[in-house]
């Protein structure tokens, strides 16, 4: 395996703006793969063995920009990579590449109490399989985010999040659009505030799945994921604080 690794990082403590940024790649000689036969019976037949020329490459980059004395913060970030690799099938050598690009921006507002945040990240897979040209068919992923916490009076916290995430170009069934909603009420007490009465409601709208595309050789596969569905939940915390002080001073409301 033959490695390449640039980082750079960047932080201003007196304006908070920072950068961070990478680039990884990696060529690997005499490779494991793969080389699968079919008999005249149907069985499959596969071995192991060694192929040059697998790479992995993969450059991000990220950033932070607040304004107005850190009340706005812009978070733009871009990822990108490339994957090659080789298998044999029935004798053929197939190569596969997969190329993808996303990109996104956060933006977080912090106001005293009230601090929210929305985003947005969009991806672009591109697989290309050199024997199979079925699976040569890009995909892509939007998604958008937002998220909300207000500190009331009274030891009151409203916390909610919104997570809407389009899928495009996958197979008939598979181009779900689906919206999370979580959302949180809790009410503090005691004069440090370290005992916490909370009720959370877990995907309001009942979508949680997990989709999933994947390109292996000559096998292009779709599936999604029933995972953790809509519930509610009443919680009971206590924090123990020696310092006899409020945790949570610093954001606004006493």
């Amino acid at each position: 395996m033959h490695s390449l690794r640039i980082n750079f990082n960047s932080w201003q403590a007196l304006s908070g703006r920072y950068i961070w940024s990478g680039l990884n790649a990696t060529y690997i000689d005499n490779a494991f793969a793969n080389r699968t036969s079919y008999d005249e019976y149907g069985r499959t037949i596969s071995q192991t063995t060694n192929v040059d020329g697998n790479i992995f490459a993969n450059l991000f980059a990220g950033a932070g920009f607040p304004i107005l004395g850190r009340k706005i913060e812009f978070e733009p970030n871009v990822n990108a990579s490339y994957n090659k690799n080789t298998n044999f099938i029935s004798g053929q050598e197939n190569i596969t590449e997969n190329t993808s690009v996303s990109g996104g921006l956060d933006i977080q507002f912090n106001l005293d109490s009230l601090e929210f945040s929305i985003g947005n990240n969009y991806s672009y897979i591109n697989p290309q399989t050199s024997l199979a040209s079925f699976a040569n068919q890009p995909y892509s992923t939007q998604r958008y985010t937002a998220r909300v916490e207000w500190r009331v009076k009274g030891g009151f916290l409203l916390k909610a999040d919104a997570n809407f995430t389009i899928n495009s170009g996958r197979a008939q069934g598979f181009n779900n659009e689906i919206l999370i909603i979580n959302a949180e009420l809790s009410k503090s007490f005691l004069k440090t505030q370290n005992l916490i009465l909370a009720v959370n409601g877990n995907d309001l709208l009942n979508q949680n799945i997990n989709l999933l595309r994947q390109v292996n050789g000559n096998v292009i596969t779709d599936n999604f994921t029933q995972i953790i569905s809509r519930y509610f939940l009443v919680r009971l915390t206590y924090k123990f604080n020696n310092n006899k002080t409020k945790e949570d001073d610093f954001k606004g409301w006493g």
